[in-house]
């Protein structure tokens, strides 16, 4: 099998107080994947396919509308729609993330942490 048009994947880690994530982007033509493990129990907990769009303001900027496939009793998803709409915005790509990170009894704060070191993540 061959895949055409893959570019060399970048690889981000992200150091909290409390664990690590780490997440690889890379291009398949000119579509974005970004795969997201971390915690104890790095797995495949949902995906998420970012679409660009104008956004609805008519503001002239680009928005994302996305869709979402979970694995039963995960919460990945915002990890990886919070990751694919940024990607999908800020490169005019077609995104897909997938991935789930998990950590035991997590607080509320460790949670915020996590989000907003994502948030604030450049790629």
């Amino acid at each position: 099998m061959e895949v055409k048009n893959l570019s060399p994947i970048r690889t981000y880690c992200v150091h909290l107080s409390f664990t690590a994530v780490d997440i690889s982007v890379g291009a398949v033509g000119n579509d974005l994947f970004i795969l997201v493990t971390g915690g104890e129990k790095p797995h495949l907990g949902t995906c998420v396919m970012a679409i660009p769009r104008p956004s609805l303001t008519g503001d002239g900027r680009i928005s994302a509308t996305s869709s979402v496939l979970n694995r039963t009793g995960h919460k990945d998803e915002a990890i990886c729609r919070l990751l694919a709409e940024k990607a999908a915005v800020k490169h005019n790509a077609v995104t897909v993330c997938t991935g789930g990170f998990h950590m035991d009894h997590m607080t509320g704060d460790q949670i915020r942490e996590l989000m907003q070191a994502l948030k604030e993540l450049e790629m």
